[in-house]
């Protein structure tokens, strides 16, 4: 009977070592499963943040574009608007030298200064070549008072 007890005790020995090793086995493995998983996550979780960086990013690009495209088309218009008032001064400049010509002065005096009314198209001109070529045919003593008819 001692035998057998002897053997007994024996095999639980065994079957703890066994059931350790076995514990261990299964430690291991999951170990393993483990960091392959964590590296499969780490691997899937940089790609997808590198696929959002970069949609972003040309996301981003794509709002720059717009961005110089609004800028551009707001300097246009400012461009054509100040290019719009010389044109209307000068037009403006233009009539006023055209209705002293024809008509006189609102004093009803003899003459009309014109020099006044050339400065000012020349000032609303914005230096433009034509109208700068044209009003330097008029000689200073042209300038001074034009005889109404």
């Amino acid at each position: 009977m001692e035998y057998l007890m002897k053997i007994e005790s024996e095999v639980r020995k065994q079957l703890a070592r066994q059931a350790a090793a076995h514990s261990d086995h299964l430690k291991d493995v999951l170990s393993v499963q483990q960091q392959q998983l964590n590296k499969e996550f780490s691997r899937e979780l940089q790609t997808k943040l590198l696929e959002q960086r970069e949609k972003f990013q040309s996301e981003v690009v794509a709002w720059i574009g717009r961005l110089k495209g609004i800028e551009a088309a707001l300097e246009a218009r400012a461009d054509s608007e100040k290019l719009a008032r010389f044109a209307q001064n000068l037009w403006l400049a233009c009539i006023s030298l055209n209705s002293a010509i024809q008509f006189g002065d609102d004093n009803n005096s003899e003459t009309v200064p014109l020099r006044k009314r050339i400065e000012a198209i020349l000032n609303s001109s914005n230096k433009h070549p034509f109208v700068m070529d044209s009003c330097k045919y008029h000689t200073p003593s042209g300038l001074g008072h034009r005889n109404q008819h």
